[in-house]
This record gives C-alpha cells, sequence and structure tokens, in this order.
C-alpha cells in the first residue's frame, strides 16, 4: 500500500474524531502552551510552526515572546 497524504489528511474518520473531540475540553487543551514548550522556549528559533495548532496556546506563547508564528489546525472548532 503506498502512502498518500492527501487521502490521509481528507479521511473523514480522522477528521470526525477530532472535531467530536472538541465538542467536550481535549484532554492536551490545558489552557496555556503544554511544558515541554515553555522548558525549550529560549532555544526556539523563527519562525515557528505550529501544526494542529488547536486552540492556538502554544502558538501564542511564541508570538507573545516575540516569534514569528504560524498556527494550522484542520478542525474548525479548535480555531474558533
Amino acid at each position: 500500500m503506498q502512502y498518500d497524504p492527501a487521502a490521509l489528511q481528507n479521511h473523514p474518520s480522522a477528521h470526525l474524531g477530532f472535531s467530536k473531540i472538541y465538542e467536550g475540553n481535549p484532554p492536551w487543551d490545558i489552557g496555556k502552551p503544554q511544558p515541554p514548550f515553555v522548558t525549550i522556549a529560549g532555544q526556539v528559533i523563527s519562525p515557528v510552526l505550529d501544526a494542529g495548532c488547536g486552540t492556538g496556546n502554544t502558538a501564542l506563547f511564541f508570538a507573545a515572546l516575540g516569534h514569528q508564528v504560524t498556527g494550522i489546525d484542520f478542525v474548525d472548532e479548535a480555531i474558533r
């Protein structure tokens, strides 16, 4: 079987699964950046890509430190 990123990205079960998690409070959404990112913040060099940024806590953290940040997510509710 050949790896097809486009097919995986658009697979309805992945998108649906993550979308449903955001109907409540996802366990990884702790209202602040995850501790490992805070720990290494001084070593980060811009630009920063936060792929799967969710509600953006990590992206906002690095932006507040003066970094150029792009956050992306495929779950509309997370971005809202």
